[in-house]
């Protein structure tokens, strides 16, 4: 059963898996690697921010990726937005597109936001498509933002309004 829920520290563990992913490195831009003890401290230190709402994607009680709306900005009724499937095997089955949905509900809906915006490289189409179903319109380009294994690549920012969503 395909459900999500607020993040748990029992979630790094897949959070680990990810970081260890060399595709899921590429497409997220990820250069660092962790130790579950930094990801379980990293979860500690998440949990006290107030500007942040973090969400765990599960199937079948068991993580496979991750969402989080943050730099909540309650003046401006702005948000930013990122999510992560965690094992390349849960790509192309619609898991991202359904919590990109729930993002935008909770973000909109419960959190009453006008403005939700995220950045993706250039790289990364299959998320770039799902963005733009849920109706994320491109605003911009930082153009060579990341150099990975030597090639620049560009970071797009893309965002939707309540007013759009509505």
């Amino acid at each position: 059963m395909f459900t999500i829920m607020p993040l748990q520290k029992k979630h790094m563990k897949s959070y680990l898996r990810a970081t260890q992913d060399e595709e899921i490195r590429y497409l997220t831009g990820t250069k660092s690697t962790f130790t579950l003890a930094q990801l379980e401290a990293y979860y500690d230190r998440i949990t006290e921010d107030n500007t942040r709402r973090d969400y765990a994607i599960c199937l079948n009680d068991e993580a496979i990726g991750d969402f989080t709306l943050m730099n909540i900005d309650t003046e401006n009724h702005a948000v930013g937005f990122r999510i992560a499937i965690h094992d390349s095997n849960h790509f192309g089955k619609g898991y991202g597109s359904v919590a990109v949905k729930e993002a935008l509900r909770i973000a909109f809906e419960d959190m009453e936001m006008h403005r939700v915006q995220l950045e993706v490289y250039n790289h990364n189409p299959r998320a770039i498509r799902v963005y733009e179903k849920a109706g994320f319109i491109k605003e911009g380009v930082r153009r060579d933002a990341i150099c990975l294994d030597g090639v620049y690549r560009d970071e797009i920012i893309m965002a939707i309004l309540s007013t759009e969503y509505r």
